[in-house]
């Protein structure tokens, strides 16, 4: 697995949706490369952050104009 690939792999790793051959060569990828640990803790802080957030109310025709 490439760097690309295991970026491309993130959300689905921390919503639980790999298969488990993937989520074994993510999670080998993980613990061998440095500084991916910490790309997917900050992913997952900012999905529970945007997770908090409020949801917008807007006009019905707010998409028309």
């Amino acid at each position: 697995m490439n760097s690309y690939q295991f970026e491309d792999l993130i959300s689905d790793y921390l919503e639980n949706t790999l298969s488990i051959s993937k989520r074994k060569k993510f999670e080998n990828f993980l613990k061998s490369e440095i500084g991916a640990k910490e790309k997917v803790d900050q992913i997952k802080r900012n999905m529970v952050f945007l997770g908090s957030l409020n949801q917008v109310n807007v006009n019905k025709r707010f998409n028309d104009d």
